[in-house]
C-alpha cells in the first residue's frame, strides 16, 4: 500500500510533500487494487479523480521544486495506471508483463486451417488469369470464419482470466498468453485481407 502524503514542517507555514513513487509500485498497488483482470471501472475512475485531487500539481505552486517535479511524476504515473487499467486489452497485457510471463516462451495452438487458407488466398491473388469475382467470394468466407473464430477466441480469453481472478494459478496466466498469441494472429489477418484486395485490384 502507498502512503499518500507526508506532511512536513516548514517555518509557521506547513506544506504537503508527495512521496515519490517506489520501485516496487504498480499500476494496481498505486490504486491500492488487487492483480486481477476484472475490475469495477466506476471505482477506478472515482479513485482516479480522487488521486488526481491529491498530486495535482495547482496543489503545489507554493512548495519546493522537489515537491512540484514529485507531483508531476505522481500525475503522469496516475494517467498511465489509469489509460492501462480502465482497458481491458491493455490491462491485459500488463498484468502478463507483471507476472513475468515470457510471451515468446508461451507454446499457442495457431489456427492451421485458417494459415494454409490465408496461403492459398495469396496464392490465388498472385495469378494474372485469375478472377476478382472468385477471390472476392473466397476472401468473404475466410473473413466470416476469421470473425467467427475471433469471438471464440475472446471468449476463451475472457473465461481464462474469470478463471485466475479466483484461483491466481499461473499455469493459468501461461495459457492465457498463448489464447493471445492467437488472437494477436487473426487480428494481423482481419487487418490484411482488405490489403490483399487492394492490392489485387490495383
Amino acid at each position: 500500500m502507498q502512503s499518500v502524503l507526508v506532511v512536513v514542517a516548514q517555518a509557521s507555514q506547513p506544506s504537503v510533500m508527495p512521496q515519490s513513487i517506489a520501485q516496487s509500485e504498480d499500476y494496481f498497488s498505486f490504486f491500492e487494487l488487487p492483480r486481477r483482470f476484472g475490475q469495477d471501472l466506476d471505482s477506478l475512475e472515482a479513485s482516479f479523480y480522487r488521486l488526481s485531487r491529491v498530486y495535482h500539481p495547482d496543489r503545489f505552486t507554493a512548495s519546493s521544486l522537489e515537491a512540484k517535479a514529485v507531483s508531476l511524476q505522481k500525475m503522469s504515473f496516475l494517467n498511465q495506471a489509469y489509460s492501462t487499467l480502465k482497458s481491458s486489452l491493455l490491462l491485459r497485457d500488463y498484468l502478463l508483463r507483471l507476472e513475468g510471463v515470457d510471451m515468446n516462451a508461451v507454446k499457442s495452438t495457431l489456427p492451421v486451417k485458417m494459415a494454409e487458407t490465408w496461403f492459398e488466398l495469396q496464392e490465388l491473388a498472385m495469378e494474372s488469369e485469375g478472377s476478382l469475382e472468385v477471390l472476392g467470394e473466397k476472401l468473404s468466407d475466410f473473413q466470416v470464419e476469421l470473425v467467427e473464430l475471433q469471438k471464440a477466441t475472446e471468449e476463451n480469453l475472457k473465461f481464462l482470466e474469470t478463471q485466475y481472478d479466483s484461483q491466481q494459478d499461473r499455469s493459468i496466466l501461461e495459457r492465457l498468453a498463448g489464447e493471445v498469441q492467437v488472437s494477436n494472429y487473426l487480428q494481423s489477418l482481419a487487418k490484411a485481407v482488405p490489403q490483399l484486395l487492394k492490392k489485387w485490384r490495383y
